[in-house]
């Protein structure tokens, strides 16, 4: 008896760090330890594995929000704000490059326009 307290006990606070077929083998176990029919069996392992996928999403969005929020306290951009300045640099390059083709053009009409000859 005191297994199986001790195993519950292990499953309520192990779920969310567990995959689903880890809670499932532990929630076979239990079953099998405390006699269930096959059906009755079954029913628990199905809501164990159910609720423990469950947990893990609320696990998830629990450990993004406060990600989010230590980042936002930090003032750390965002990856979406990151990728969007990089654009914006890479914007201003390939401006700043067809401006220095241009000059660099005009510049060489000026030079070879200066280098010919007089007319005579």
């Amino acid at each position: 008896m005191f297994n199986n307290l001790k195993k519950a006990v292990y499953l309520g606070a192990g779920l969310a760090y567990q995959g689903a077929e880890a809670a499932g083998e532990l929630a076979r176990s239990i079953a099998r330890d405390a006699e269930m029919s096959e059906e009755e069996g079954k029913k628990f392992v199905d809501e164990v594995v159910s609720r423990q996928k469950n947990m893990g999403n609320k696990l998830s969005d629990e450990i993004k929000s406060q990600v989010d929020t230590a980042l936002s306290n930090f003032n750390v951009a965002s990856r979406v704000e990151v990728m969007t300045e990089i654009q914006t640099l890479k914007d201003r390059v390939t401006e700043i490059e067809m401006s220095l083709v241009h000059l660099t053009n005009d510049v060489n009409k000026i030079m070879t326009k200066d280098k010919k000859p007089p007319a005579q």
